[in-house]
């Protein structure tokens, strides 16, 4: 599903009563709540929202440098950066440098194992870290000894919500949306006012989507490394 934010942010007005089902936002509801939306999918439920935003690209690796630890940057900040693309972690690298008909499997490790030795082969483990420019550092074990095919799979950060009319699309799920809407009402009923008691069963809901979401985010490996 496609929707805007103008959607979700109407949806979560409807969902927790603050309007009725044949009101509109007014356009300082939309001007108010944009922001709020954008760090909730951007920041503090970035992970939570990576389910959502699987993708793989293809990257050719350089060639290592004997004796120093191989690095490669994943972000859109600076034009230098190996792999182009806006990602919140990385989920998987295989590697396709051995067989052409082969990508191989390489797994996530702590940082001491993939920087112990500093000889060059061909990478079987690496590591993340995020950077303040939302990029991610990758170092990965050993230095590939020539140039390498690499498929990497990455959670993608949902596009800057900054339109104040609420028009910037927010490329997720219908049932992604659905629990984006009472994320966000759970988040701003309260400045409208709006109590709820926790037993409600619109309350509940809103619980068991940022169960989920938070869930999610601390079930994945890559939380668990890129903190390391």
């Amino acid at each position: 599903m496609t929707a805007t934010a103008a959607y979700v942010i109407t949806q979560a007005l409807r969902l927790f009563g603050i309007i009725d089902q044949t009101e509109q936002p007014t356009s300082t509801d939309f001007a108010n709540n944009v922001p709020i939306l954008n760090d909730l999918v951007r920041a503090e439920q970035a992970d939570g929202a990576c389910q959502y935003t699987i993708q793989r690209v293809y990257a050719t690796l350089p060639k290592g440098v004997f004796g120093v630890p191989y690095t490669f940057s994943i972000g859109v900040a600076q034009l230098g950066y190996l792999v182009q693309q806006d990602a919140v972690a990385v989920r998987e690298i295989w590697m396709n440098d051995v067989n052409l008909t082969v990508n191989r499997t390489t797994r996530q490790s702590p940082t001491t194992d993939v920087v112990r030795t500093l000889n060059l082969g061909i990478i079987t483990k690496w590591h993340q870290e995020r950077q303040a420019d939302n990029s991610i550092l990758v170092t990965a074990w050993q230095a590939p000894r020539a140039p390498a095919k690499a498929l990497i799979e990455f959670g993608g950060r949902i596009p800057i919500l900054s339109n104040p009319a609420g028009t910037d699309v927010i490329a997720i799920p219908s049932e992604g949306i659905h629990e984006l809407a009472l994320l966000l009402g759970r988040r701003v009923m309260g400045s409208y006012g709006r109590v709820i008691a926790p037993t409600d069963p619109i309350m509940v809901d809103a619980a068991a989507a940022k169960m989920k979401w938070d869930n999610y985010a601390r079930g994945q490996q890559w939380l668990r490394f890129i903190r390391a």
